[in-house]
């Protein structure tokens, strides 16, 4: 028997369920049947006929959704022969519409339901895809920016536990002295409960040695917060650092309140560092603020590059190199931002009122009580003014005012003057002044972009906050700062494959030597000969400490693609203190998921002999989370074992997970697909576990996100139907959204009743929970999913006249072609 395509669109056309809806009367007339007798499609009734109740449904605004697995109300209308969608003034916010066009909305009679009858306006239900498409001229919408949607459209997501961890383990075997092993944990533990977050940040690391064991356990931040839409700002509750754009960060605890740029569309918002440097041997790599680690990482031999940080981080950051070999190399990167501009007549704002705290080991408050606040205005198209204060009960104030500009194609610029007074306890009040300079400026034709960021000159009676805490406690006196910048420039040169970058900072100090650090790099692609896609590198830094201790390091390299997962490259490395390597490395990537890497080579020290060199690297990435192992020696001096491991889990109502690590309070979003293991989503960047559960990233905090179930991996047996899911989550929160999906195999087959006949065209097809399986088209042609040894001996076909049952072969599938089911 041959399958007729109408059946097949048909089925495909009415197969999905919908709860407590009726689908569409068909003229049986048009059905290509023998026996049109014979056909019983009594449930689905009238053409465009919705039947009155709820339904969950996915709410889409001009092709977007903008609430997903909404329960909606659908009423009889005037003439009761159909029913209307219950638009409550919930999701009319939610469409975010003009307040002269909302004022044109009226109610149905006797009803909060608000009756869409704009021009060009509709509103269309889809039982197929549950679906509540709602259309809307463009022009009467508030905000036109597809990259951006309203605060009526942000999810809060559901409640639920968090932890998110990264765990770093190396054991250093010298030949000659003793072996020392080395763990690190950190990361986040929170709760989530509606729009509020509870957040603590924990920090765990322990040495070993044959005579010693050093260990520390702390916990920089615990706070609660929470978005505050109407203001475009963010709560911050607890213990935490002060996020200023003006003054020094510092960790307090308190309260505090700031505008939030994230909340703002795209085109408005700051900028994060980038921080670059030069590793001599497979290293560790840590930036930290005030003793909080913001990022650690395990990285090769050679250039590195910090990934983007998080906006709000601002002040000097402390970067620590730590070498295969036990050699550590630190200095400090300052993170002032590119002038802000506010638009003309935008206000925003920062402030908070608390105590100042300890370093990061401990928890307990110090003097004195301070408050602080910072303002930009957007006085005029393109200029801003700004300005803060640090008030406090000791002695200590600074007041801050600035003016940023828009240069047009001079880039854009600004520059503000603080001024400190401050009496530290006996000793006589002094005044000083501090001034500032930032620039920044892209240049889209020649693909060169350059940001003088924070110069800063600060005379040496002027003081910060944070040396008042410390001299006013009694923590020793802090180094005077007096003059620090930081510039980038990156010009990209696409006629040429090249790309050039060039990153300085520097801080001196009144009582001090200075600390700099220099790096440049410049990359060119080319092909050479059967290699297309060669690239060569060369990078030189240059780094000076606190105590006048001078590092130069200069690195070549040359990689050559070899097929199209493997890679071979040389690379020369050369530093002030005499030690020079070679090492020819053989990386190979068998999976996008995984690779490894293998180098031989040779090092020289100063006053040394050549020693050999080996190295190896592997790291694989997981829907569960990203490992790393590497291994290093150099002959006749040490050996290196590295681990790292950087997971998270989640937790909420629904269920919970171990997943891959999450960056900061960036949102999540859990997938349920019920009892359905083995989904993958996301790019297989996420799999659901054996309880049909999977977490995986949700974009950015405020963005609108689409993450998809990967439809073409998954398993024979499981189909998925709505493999799409589009959310905007609020920072740090859990989002969550169950899809259908069904286990088991598919057939194709006739189903025949006792007596010879067939079952009436258009019966469903159930298993024993009430799950359609398929629907019955003609001469009893029917196509079943979800068929398991669960549910295939008990199967019932049910119609208006009467019902059997049946049972389906052990092993079903779609290349048995189709099957004579008898049913009884």
């Amino acid at each position: 028997m041959s399958i007729k395509p109408s059946y097949l669109a048909f089925l495909l056309a009415i197969y999905f369920p919908v709860v407590n809806a009726r689908g569409v009367e068909f003229n049986t007339h048009l059905l290509d049947t023998d026996n049109r007798k014979n056909v019983d499609l009594s449930a689905y009734s009238q053409e465009g006929y919705i039947a009155p109740g709820e339904y969950l449904v996915d709410i889409i605004l001009n092709g977007q959704m903008i609430k997903d697995q909404q329960m909606v109300k659908f009423n009889p209308d005037n003439t009761k022969n159909n029913s209307y969608a219950c638009l409550t003034p919930s999701v009319i916010d939610a469409m975010a519409l003009k307040n002269e066009v909302k004022k044109q909305l009226t109610f149905w009679p006797g009803t909060q339901c608000v009756r869409l009858t704009l021009p060009d306006s509709s509103v269309v239900y889809s039982p197929d895809n549950q679906a509540l498409s709602i259309t809307i001229p463009q022009a009467d919408l508030l905000y036109q920016d597809e990259e951006w949607s309203p605060p009526a459209q942000w999810d809060n997501g559901v409640n639920g536990l968090i932890f998110d961890y990264n765990l770093l383990a190396s054991r250093y075997m010298p030949d000659k002295g003793d072996v020392s092993t080395n763990y690190s944990l950190y990361g986040t533990s929170g709760l989530n409960l509606g729009a509020w977050r509870l957040r603590s940040d924990y920090q765990y690391n322990t040495t070993r040695g044959r005579d010693y064991n050093q260990s520390s356990l702390s916990l920089p931040q615990t706070y609660l917060f929470r978005p505050i839409p109407s203001l475009q700002a963010r709560l911050v509750i607890g213990q935490t650092y002060l996020s200023s754009d003006i003054f020094d960060t510092f960790r307090f605890t308190g309260v505090s309140l700031t505008s939030d740029e994230r909340m703002l569309p795209p085109s408005l918002r700051g900028y994060a560092p980038q921080i670059t440097g030069i590793a001599q041997t497979h290293a560790q790599v840590t930036v930290s603020q005030n003793g909080r680690i913001l990022w650690q990482s395990q990285v090769p031999a050679g250039p590195f590059v910090v990934p983007g940080l998080s906006e709000t981080v601002r002040g000097n950051l402390d970067v620590t190199v730590r070498e295969d070999n036990g050699h550590v190399r630190t200095w400090q990167v300052n993170t002032s931002s590119v002038p802000f501009l506010a638009r003309k007549g935008n206000i925003r704002f920062k402030t908070a009122i608390g105590k100042p705290l300890t370093y990061a080991g401990t928890s307990h408050t110090v003097e004195p009580l301070f408050s602080t606040g910072e303002i930009t205005w957007g006085a005029f198209n393109n200029t801003s003014l700004y300005g803060g204060f640090i008030a406090s009960d000791g002695q200590y104030r600074a007041l801050a005012l600035g003016v940023g500009e828009n240069m047009g194609l001079l880039g854009a610029a600004s520059f503000d003057i603080t001024q400190s007074v401050a009496q530290v306890n006996n000793q006589p009040q002094q005044t000083g002044y501090s001034y500032r300079f930032n620039y920044a400026k892209t240049f889209d034709k020649t693909g060169s972009t350059i940001a003088f960021a924070g110069y800063r000159f600060s005379e040496k009676s002027f003081m910060s906050m944070n040396q008042y805490i410390d001299r006013s406690n009694g923590y020793g006196t802090s180094l005077t700062e007096k003059q620090s910048y930081m510039l980038t420039f990156n010009q990209s040169i696409s006629s040429l494959n090249l790309n050039v970058l060039f990153s300085l900072s520097h801080q001196n100090y009144w009582d001090s030597s200075a600390n700099d650090n220099y790096t440049a790099s410049l990359n060119k692609s080319f092909n050479l000969g059967p290699f297309q896609g060669a690239t060569a590198s060369l990078s030189v830094g240059r780094s000076r400490t606190l105590l006048n201790e001078q590092d130069n390091q200069i690195y070549l390299s040359l990689t050559l693609p070899w097929g199209s997962q493997r890679q071979i490259s040389y690379s020369m490395q050369h530093d002030s203190n005499g030690r020079m390597s070679q090492v020819a490395t053989l990386y190979n990537r068998p999976s996008d998921k995984t690779s490894w890497s293998l180098g031989v080579g040779q090092q020289r020290d100063e006053g040394q002999q050549n020693g050999a060199l080996l190295s190896g690297n592997i790291q694989t990435t997981t829907p569960y989370g990203q490992g790393n192992a590497n291994l290093s020696m150099l002959s006749q001096q040490y050996k290196n074992l590295g681990l790292s491991w950087y997971g998270s889990f989640t937790a909420t109502r629904h269920g919970a997970a171990f997943h891959q690590n999450m960056a900061e309070n960036d949102p999540r979003l859990m997938i349920d697909t019920g009892d359905v293991a083995g989904v993958p989503v996301d790019n297989d960047n996420g799999v659901t576990n054996r309880f049909g559960i999977a977490v995986v990233p949700a974009g950015s905090s405020y963005e609108r996100s689409d993450i998809a179930v990967d439809i073409t991996a998954l398993p024979a047996d499981i189909t998925v139907s709505g493999n799409v899911i589009s959310k905007v989550l609020t920072e740090g929160a859990i989002g969550y959204r169950k899809i259908t999906a069904t286990k088991g195999g598919q057939l194709t087959g006739t189903i025949r009743l006792a007596d010879g006949t067939f079952p009436p065209f258009g019966t469903q097809v159930k298993s024993h929970s009430g799950k359609v399986l398929g629907i019955i088209g003609d001469q009893g042609f029917t196509y079943l999913t979800g068929v398991s040894s669960a549910n295939r001996k008990d199967v019932s076909v049910v119609w208006s006249q009467g019902q059997c049952r049946l049972q389906l072969p052990e092993s079903p599938d779609l290349a048995s072609g189709v099957l004579l089911l008898p049913c009884h």
